[in-house]
């Protein structure tokens, strides 16, 4: 049985509202985000739309926040957590804006995904300032039941104790509504396959 979430690619294809702020038509280069809970598909689909694109493939946390992720998820109090990932963002702006001078742009989540993350913890976040956070040209947040996302992550390997405690606060704590009211293309990444997701985004980023 199809799952709702599991739409037909032409139906999303007219829900995707292209919007550009008249800074960001100024720039060179598109910059371009991936966003979603684990299992989604944001990695095997940024890395793929920017391959086709010619672009940078970029992560967040950057490099120099990666050392003390797993301290933070352990033992940082939601607060804390939150100041963690937004100076992360704050820091992977300032890198992709120099990058966006000579090359498109392809991140594996950014700013909605932190967002929808520290929503779900119960903080009360506001969108920081353009001063601070780059805004992306496009963002997609790829939608995918989560029985789909078990069986990708359990794809991976044994799914580790901490790996089905992340599932399971994801779920529980509905970090999907995180992302309501925030500017992102919803796009279904079920049953497409990863070559009609892409081609799908790049259909709407090219047209």
């Amino acid at each position: 049985m199809r799952s709702p979430l599991c739409r037909d690619s032409t139906a999303e294809q007219s829900e995707l509202r292209i919007t550009r702020t008249s800074e960001m038509t100024q720039r060179q280069h598109k910059f371009i985000t991936i966003e979603g809970l684990k299992g989604s598909g944001k990695t095997s689909v940024s890395r793929a739309l920017a391959e086709q694109l010619g672009a940078l493939w970029y992560t967040t946390p950057p490099e120099p926040f990666r050392a003390i992720r797993d301290v933070v998820e352990q033992k940082a109090t939601p607060h804390a957590r939150y100041l963690y990932y937004l100076a992360g963002i704050v820091q992977a702006s300032a890198e992709i804006e120099t990058i966006l001078s000579h090359q498109p742009v392809v991140c594996d989540k950014f700013l909605a995904t932190m967002v929808a993350y520290s929503r779900a913890a119960g903080i009360e976040v506001s969108i920081p300032p353009s001063s601070l956070v780059i805004e992306p040209d496009f963002s997609f947040l790829l939608v995918v039941p989560d029985d789909v996302r078990r069986q990708r992550i359990a794809s991976r390997g044994v799914i580790t104790a901490a790996e089905d405690a992340f599932f399971r606060m994801e779920v529980e704590q509905h970090v999907m509504d995180g992302y309501h009211n925030l500017k992102v293309h919803v796009l279904a990444n079920c049953e497409s396959g990863l070559a009609a997701t892409v081609t799908h985004i790049r259909a709407a980023v090219e047209s």
